[in-house]
């Protein structure tokens, strides 16, 4: 305020507390008031140092976000870094902060294809269908190839898949009740496999098998043209297992029998090799490199930062 009552700015450099006023210092004024006098820019006030965090926490008492908070506080107020300390204000701010949903993404985390058959299994249940009944699907992660089971319970076991796939060495299911309970678990124990859990809340981490109950639920719903809902099971996996797969560009049968599944198309059977596996493992791997790339820019992905011993809030 002396400053501006002498119309002297001379000394002041960038390392100064006032340098950040003379960008604006032919807007500034100064009125009395009362007893005393208030610094103003154009017809807002400019408080001290003291006065800036408590002003920031009365324009952020309704809980707006950064954007609206600023622009209140701006309609009254001003001095500099104002929207600085807003967002750090708003972004400390734990009712905010366990309120807003949020779309940050993490990049995309590739499995690696396994390198057999059957040693690493995916499971999960469709349904309840208006009969009562289940879907029990286990994919084999290497060919993709779905094994179904109609159940009329989600307590039931995979032992009849098992005894197509053999047992695998490691099971992934999501956080479901039937896979929770002590009677999987010492299931898991007695035959001798680990069942990984994916991260709850986070259906991208079993992919493969969430992308094929979508479309096997689409194919179950040719029930309401007055078909055989199960008879249209069956013939969308024949066709599906027959259908090459967008990644490894080789049908899930054929990978996993190493011949072509018979399907009422006209074609020419061949056997696969061991070449040709290796041939597929590559694929799948350069595709899924792609895909990685191409999510990952879609959705503006970025790592986090987060650390160990960070205070964070749980949902």
């Amino acid at each position: 305020m002396e400053r501006i009552s002498r119309g002297d700015w001379s000394g002041v450099d960038k390392d100064s507390d006032l340098f950040p006023y003379m960008r604006v210092k032919d807007q500034l004024y100064i009125v009395n008031y009362g007893e005393g006098s208030i610094l103003l820019y154009e017809t807002k006030i400019i408080g001290p140092h003291t006065f800036r965090k408590r002003v920031v926490g009365l324009a952020h008492e309704g809980h707006q976000g950064i954007v609206a908070t600023k622009q209140f506080l701006r309609s009254t107020t001003w001095f500099p870094g104002l929207g600085q300390q807003v967002e750090t204000i708003c972004k400390q701010c734990i009712p905010c902060l366990a309120s807003t949903q949020s779309n940050y993404m993490e990049p995309l985390q590739m499995i690696p294809i396994p390198p057999n058959h059957g040693t690493h299994l995916s499971a999960d249940f469709c349904g309840p269908f208006p009969s009562g009944e289940y879907l029990l699907v286990v994919m084999d992660d290497h060919s993709r190839f779905p094994m179904v089971e109609i159940i009329y319970s989600t307590s039931a076991r995979t032992d009849n898949i098992f005894s197509i796939f053999g047992i695998p060495q490691v099971l992934k299911t999501d956080n479901g009740p039937p896979f929770q309970s002590s009677e999987f678990a010492k299931f898991a124990n007695y035959l001798g496999f680990r069942h990984q859990i994916i991260t709850p809340l986070w259906p991208r981490a079993n992919g493969e098998t969430e992308r094929f109950m979508k479309t096997l639920s689409k194919a179950i719903k040719a029930n309401a043209e007055g078909l055989n809902w199960k008879q249209e099971l069956y013939k969308f996996l024949c066709n599906s297992c027959a259908t090459p797969h967008s990644t490894t560009s080789e049908s899930p049968v054929e990978s996993l029998l190493g011949r072509q599944l018979r399907t009422k198309l006209p074609g020419i059977e061949h056997s696969s090799t061991t070449r040709d596996r290796q041939v597929m493992i590559e694929r799948d791997t350069a595709r899924k490199h792609d895909m990685k790339q191409y999510a990952d820019l879609k959705n503006h992905a970025s790592k986090s930062d987060i650390k160990e011993r960070n205070v964070f809030l749980v949902k």
